[in-house]
């Protein structure tokens, strides 16, 4: 950021005094070496010399700032106005470095227009750090249109303020534009990843992060300087980034593997390892919770803090305060809420949090008032805190009050599918069918106002023609489906149900709708119609159920087994009647005997109910006889009975709260850090993970 004035102009304009001309000639040494504590020194000497020299002010001012020095430079500006009336930029550039951001910004806009290339990108910069990501992008565009000036780090800084502001699309332009870029600066390849992520592109994300580290890698290598941890420290950034969009991508075991890898140099970028930490907290949930609470707590210290953007802290901290949800800890929770309450400016998240916390401790009421409060306030309209109002109605049967929650909606989130179908549901089980309509009516009115051509809009008139449908309604709903019949006449769900509301009530256009609009089927026309008509109709002939079929007795050889074989007969003359007329010999029933079995097998015997002994016709019988007697309700419960009763209730209430705060989940954050001039920024991620855990191991 601050440039030298040429040592070769001092010199020659000192040549009168020899003992001043070496001096400069010295501290024209020092500088090259970039000893900048001997070069101030040397300064100190000319100054005592000449009080009033400006190129030795300068130079003290300038080797003070490249020694880190901002304080004592700004001091000693201080001490020579005149002389510091032209180094404005340089006092700026102190207060940008220590954080005095409005200061620095106001000395800046006091430069007159045309303003320096130096200028106008300090005071991008110093508007990056403030947080005003589109204004700096502004500032960065001037930069370029103005001076020509394109390098891959202004460009670089220039994705990162878009990548901020959510300008996606100016990004992707830039990013289509440095494509060649890319290979030669892994901080442009960097950002070019913020901008994809932000898009909703991870995959592409991951294609520019893996380019950016071996970018990075190559380039360190090159240098003798670096050692193998120095270039895992300049690379946890990008390690950090991979892993969020690999988590983003339902793919948790290698995103926890990056972040282990990221995570083992303590000594590494402080806010790549505080995002790091708070991604892995968001994998684990609420599995275990100490481990997570250490490392939210290491990720919230003021160094670390120092190094996160706003959303990065808010993210973190509300992390926080779901560990102590879940770590049943109330007083911490309460004191980490009154942190998140106005500065951070995410009161409806914070607001849901401490209702679960309130629910949880059997305080429903308490919880309800808060959640109503916050919504005709603040939070009017806030669309997770009316669903948890209208939960809360719900589970007490409170239909009337759940729809007025929901009514109460903002109109940016009561247009959505989801949202009418439940008013209207809520509307038909109180009885109010017309509400129903007119609540369907009102929504599709508003989307045809819209453009009426999204998905959307059908699936609110298909919903809305199927309510008519079944109410009897069937020519309002044949107008409801014209509607989507005329905007899309493919669609063929419509149109079926277009013809079939028609033919409630005009059988004739239903036909003639049926025979002009309907596709014809393919094949059809090789079928004869009358051939159909004339074929007979199937019958399905069940095959009839044989008599078992019991093997003849061989003929006797001699007189002593004829005897036997008539004693036999005998026997089954009695035992079955009319079994010995069966045929010996052809080993296969007479149709006699099979229809004499036929009927023998339909008569049954049949049994007089058994009553008991008390049973009186007058008194009806007990309704609940067939239940077991733990099951009725005189049964008189015992204290096993009791205490089991007690636990599962417990049980149930444990679930009960677990619900309220459900809508409250643990966030990731994507690895992000302020650059100063020339350096690169990571962008932010606010959204809601997948699930994930390690199982404990148990006691060998």
């Amino acid at each position: 950021g601050v440039t030298w004035r040429s040592t070769t102009s001092l010199k020659m304009a000192k040549q009168g005094a020899p003992g001043v001309e070496s001096l400069f000639q010295e501290l024209d040494n020092f500088i090259q070496e970039n000893e900048y504590a001997q070069a101030i020194k040397v300064c100190d000497k000319i100054l005592s010399q000449q009080p009033d020299d400006q190129d030795a002010f300068t130079c003290k001012v300038i080797c003070l700032v490249r020694d880190s020095q901002f304080d004592a430079a700004t001091s000693f500006m201080d001490t020579n106005k005149a002389l510091a009336q032209g180094l404005v930029f340089e006092r700026a550039y102190c207060h940008y470095r220590n954080k005095r951001l409005d200061e620095g910004l106001a000395l800046l806009r006091t430069v007159p227009k045309p303003k320096p290339a130096r200028v106008m990108e300090l005071e991008a910069q110093l508007l990056y750090r403030k947080e005003e990501y589109a204004q700096a992008a502004a500032v960065y565009e001037d930069l370029i249109r103005q001076h020509k000036v394109q390098s891959p780090e202004l460009s670089a800084n220039l994705l990162a303020a878009y990548s901020e502001a959510h300008m996606t699309k100016e990004g992707e332009g830039l990013v289509a534009r440095s494509k060649d870029a890319m290979r030669e600066s892994f901080e442009l390849a960097f950002n070019a990843a913020c901008i994809a992520i932000a898009s909703g592109h991870f995959e592409e994300a991951e294609s520019y992060l893996q380019l950016a580290e071996k970018v990075c890698t190559e380039a360190l290598n090159e240098e003798e300087d670096y050692d193998a941890d120095e270039v895992h420290d300049e690379l946890a950034p990008v390690l950090v980034q991979l892993g969020y969009c690999c988590q983003m991508l339902g793919k948790h075991a290698p995103a926890m593997e990056l972040y282990t890898k990221a995570l083992k140099n303590k000594q590494a970028d402080l806010a790549a390892g505080a995002v790091a930490a708070n991604n892995v907290v968001v994998i684990k949930r609420s599995h275990e919770l100490f481990d997570s609470y250490k490392k939210l707590k290491s990720a919230t210290t003021e160094a670390v803090e120092q190094k996160l953007s706003s959303t990065q802290r808010r993210v973190i901290n509300f992390n926080k305060c779901l560990v102590y949800l879940h770590m049943n800890k109330p007083e911490d929770l309460r004191k980490q809420i009154e942190l998140l309450r106005e500065p951070q400016g995410d009161g409806e998240a914070v607001t849901l949090v401490l209702a679960a916390q309130l629910v949880r401790e059997k305080k429903a009421e308490e919880a309800e008032a808060l959640l109503a409060q916050f919504s005709k306030g603040k939070g009017k309209g806030g669309l997770r805190t009316q669903l948890s109002l209208a939960q809360m109605h719900l589970s007490r049967n409170e239909h009337g009050a759940a729809l007025a929650a929901l009514q109460g909606v903002a109109p940016e989130h009561s247009h959505r599918p989801g949202m009418v179908a439940t008013l209207a549901a809520l509307q038909q089980h109180a009885g109010d069918s017309e509400g129903a309509f007119r609540t369907l009516r009102e929504n599709i009115e508003w989307h045809e106002k819209q453009g009426g051509g999204d998905e959307q809009y059908a699936t609110l008139v298909k919903a809305h023609g199927t309510l008519l449908m079944q109410a009897g309604k069937h020519e309002e709903a044949a107008r409801m489906y014209e509607r989507l019949v005329r905007k899309d006449k493919n669609d063929l769900i419509a149109l079926t149900s277009l013809i079939i509301a028609t033919s409630h009530f005009n059988p004739d256009m239903a036909e003639k709708l049926l025979g002009a609009r309907l596709p014809p089927l393919a094949g059809v026309d090789k079928v004869d119609a009358e051939a159909l008509e004339n074929l007979a109709p199937l019958r399905t002939i069940r095959p009839k159920e044989e008599a078992p079929v019991e093997a003849a007795a061989p003929a006797p050889a001699s007189q002593q087994d004829k005897g036997k074989a008539k004693g036999k007969g005998k026997e089954m003359e009695k035992g079955k009647g009319k079994e010995s007329q069966q045929a010996p010999s052809t080993g296969k029933p007479t149709p006699s005997s099979s229809s004499s079995a036929a009927t023998a097998e339909k008569k049954k015997r049949k049994r007089k109910p058994r009553l008991p002994k008390s049973y009186d016709p007058k008194v009806p019988p007990d309704p609940q006889r067939w239940l077991p007697k733990y099951e009725r309700t005189n049964y008189k419960l015992t204290r096993k009975d009791k205490e089991k009763a007690k636990k599962k209730a417990a049980q149930a209430e444990q679930l009960g709260k677990g619900s309220q705060g459900s809508s409250a989940q643990l966030q990731p954050v994507a690895s992000a850090r302020p650059p100063p001039a020339g350096r690169m920024v990571q962008e932010v991620k606010d959204v809601r993970p997948l699930n994930h855990g390690k199982k404990k191991k148990g006691k060998k």
